[in-house]
């Protein structure tokens, strides 16, 4: 019997870079009042906060992300299907 052993990465997978560099944005100070607030905009957080506006639009939803928005995306999840031949 023969194994395969993922992943044996031989190219890189595109996704993870973005096609410009994000805009940076500034560091948000002082105080801030909302009704909910969403911690990490990954898929989660993203899903989070869209079905929030969506179930609750007269709430006023907050959206934290220390890094990128999506920045850590389909890194894990499509890098194999990227990637093997």
């Amino acid at each position: 019997m023969t194994y395969v052993s993922f992943p044996h990465y031989q190219r890189l997978c595109g996704w993870g870079e973005p096609a410009e560099s994000p805009a940076s944005r500034p560091r948000l100070t002082g105080h801030h009042q909302c009704d909910v607030v969403v911690v990490g905009a990954g898929y989660t957080g993203i899903s989070a906060a869209r079905q929030l506006a969506q179930l609750r639009p007269q709430d006023s939803i907050l959206l934290l992300e220390a890094d990128q928005v999506g920045g850590a995306l389909p890194a894990g999840t499509l890098d194999l299907f990227c990637r093997h031949r």
